[in-house]
């Protein structure tokens, strides 16, 4: 079956879908014990996960490719093309889906701490065992709500993985594979929650 899209060309050319606000909400509940202090966000969108960081306390280095309306993003840059940046302890991203396993190539040769907000197939495709066996997950946090991408037009919805991930060893001290369910709360405000499913 075919999904109807009425999506700009340009927009699905670069697979535009901004993370929900509820992800990052979860991401600082569950991860704010491991999140570093300075972080990039290379895929900035319209700063759905730049500007939670931010707030949060976190100095955040936003770029994409595209300028979406986030103030003080640096625009034009292609991130699998920059050099790395001085001082970034990590990185925390929802990439292009398309291009997110160069991504986190790229980000893992770069900083200890990478967090991707992906769905939840990224784990599924056999062309990535090599990358997932070189780089075990050290957590992986799934929703058990489906949460809406952001994109006009859009009508699909789709399960957020808060996939992190750190360089060095092989086999990570830790496997934290625990499913969680990530609560989505209404109001201004207001964050989300993390238990244990």
């Amino acid at each position: 079956m075919r999904i109807q899209s009425s999506h700009h060309h340009a927009d699905r050319g670069l697979d535009a879908y901004f993370s929900p606000p509820e992800a990052t909400a979860s991401l600082l509940g569950i991860e704010s014990g491991h999140l570093p202090r300075r972080i990039l966000e290379p895929a900035a969108g319209d700063g759905a996960i730049f500007r939670p960081l931010q707030a949060a306390g976190y100095t955040v280095i936003a770029f994409d490719i595209v300028y979406y309306g986030l103030i003080g993003c640096r625009v034009g840059i292609n991130y699998l093309e920059a050099p790395p940046i001085a001082g970034v302890e990590g990185i925390v991203t929802n990439p292009p889906y398309k291009l997110a396993l160069l991504f986190a190539e790229k980000a893992l040769s770069e900083v200890p701490y990478l967090a991707l907000l992906l769905r939840t197939n990224f784990l599924e495709s056999t062309a990535r065992l090599k990358f997932f066996r070189k780089h075990p997950p050290t957590r992986i946090w799934i929703s058990s709500r489906r949460l809406p991408p952001r994109l006009a037009g859009s009508s699909r919805t789709q399960q957020y993985l808060l996939r992190l991930v750190r360089m060095g060893s092989a086999v990570p001290t830790k496997i934290d594979n625990r499913m969680v369910r990530l609560e989505r709360l209404s109001g201004a405000g207001s964050g989300a929650t993390a238990s244990p499913c």
